[in-house]
């Protein structure tokens, strides 16, 4: 989780993009593959992990393709690089902030380390259990694909109308205002919600016979309440500061008014 937001010792920028999205991706890639060889419950756990795996994986794909497409997006990584330089020493005045997101990433990845681990802990699955998990997660799902869809539908419609200030409102943003925000928010909040019920019933279940388990599930539990809270704090702070820019850039366009 700490390893891939260390991209922004290279580039600043990297640490909350492309180390964002390999941190995700990657430990989700890699706690499926282990538990394979534990678990009984494989469908539960590579749906999952597949989930977070996708959001990591579109979203780079998404990243460096809208990179190469905006000039604006690449003149902002350029100014964001030359802000950072300026600053002195790239370790010192970088690893506090990469050090905070690789915190913030493994908050973000902790429920899949209770899901696994319960699954591997448990021979049998009761169809109520089964049923919350499957729902939690076919939410995840849902979320990152209505962001997934925001998004490409932003970059199609921006770069057909030849227009990088082009205000899309058409397709799914007809129906929510900002898709890649809040698909993400429930995203999030359906993967938290997994590892809430992972942390009850690992807890509660009677697989656990030890206080250093009982400390590592209770440690992963926080650190996943800091996470699901430090990126709905993001979220929702990046979706306030873009309906701001929005009512300065368009307040006067015939489509903004009723579109809000």
């Amino acid at each position: 989780e700490t390893g891939p937001p260390l991209m922004g010792f290279y580039k600043s920028e990297y640490t909350v993009s492309y180390g964002y999205g390999f941190a995700t991706a990657w430990t989700a890639f890699s706690l499926w593959k282990r538990g394979l060889a534990t678990t009984t419950s494989a469908p539960l756990l590579t749906l999952h992990a597949m989930a977070l795996v996708f959001y990591g994986v579109r979203l780079n794909l998404f990243l460096a393709i809208r990179t190469v497409l905006s000039k604006r997006i690449q003149q902002f990584n350029d100014n964001v690089e030359e802000r950072a330089l300026a600053k002195g020493n790239r370790f010192q005045t970088r690893a506090p902030f990469i050090l905070s997101c690789g915190l913030l990433y493994y908050g973000l990845c902790a429920p899949i380390m209770l899901t696994s681990q319960w699954l591997a802990s448990t021979t049998t699955t009761c169809a109520i259990t089964k049923t919350v998990l499957q729902s939690l997660f076919g939410l995840q799902w849902f979320g990152f694909l209505l962001a997934a869809v925001g998004d490409l539908t932003k970059t199609w419609v921006k770069q057909s109308q030849q227009n990088e200030s082009f205000l899309v409102t058409s397709g799914i943003f007809s129906l929510v205002r900002h898709p890649n925000y809040t698909g993400e928010i429930i995203g999030w909040t359906a993967n938290a919600g997994a590892g809430m019920l992972a942390t009850a019933l690992l807890l509660l279940g009677g697989s656990v016979n030890s206080w250093t388990k009982t400390l590592s599930i209770l440690g992963k539990f926080a650190a996943m309440v800091v996470g699901w809270a430090g990126i709905l704090f993001v979220l929702l702070r990046a979706t306030n500061g873009l309906e701001t820019r929005q009512a300065q850039d368009y307040g006067s366009d015939p489509k903004y008014q009723p579109w809000v």
